[in-house]
């Protein structure tokens, strides 16, 4: 198994404070499992990886991705992207259209370094 996910994993159970054995009888293994997936000794089938993050209140697929990345299109956004949106949402349509005003500063900015070569300037204002 990914060392990100058996990392994820165990970081998880330690934050719930969970000894392995306590998570080993919620599961119903024996006790060294969950020492054995942490160390990679032995994998985890997919149901009890469910388990293991239903248990520790972690969603699969946000440590999968973490684990793996993510593909880069518009649909499929990461954890990191995900928290960024929950924190635009709190703030006030003035403070909003800041961000959204730095955002498309530092888009221009960077479309400056890019054009330098060929002489244009993003902030130049262009006339039709």
């Amino acid at each position: 198994m990914n060392e990100k996910i058996l990392s994820l994993l165990k970081s998880a159970r330690t934050s719930k404070q969970f000894t392995q054995k306590f998570v080993a009888e919620k599961l119903g293994v024996k006790g060294n499992t969950i020492g054995n997936y942490e160390n990679g000794i032995t994998e985890p089938d997919i149901d009890t990886f469910v388990k293991l993050c239903n248990l520790y209140e972690i969603n699969y697929s946000d440590v999968l991705e973490t684990a793996y990345g993510h593909p880069q299109d518009e649909n499929n956004i990461s954890i990191h992207e995900k928290e960024l949106i929950k924190k635009y949402r709190q703030l006030t349509a003035e403070q909003q259209g800041a961000i959204e005003n730095s955002i498309d500063y530092y888009i221009k900015a960077n479309m400056k370094d890019e054009s330098t070569e060929n002489g244009e300037d993003p902030f130049e204002n262009k006339v039709g």
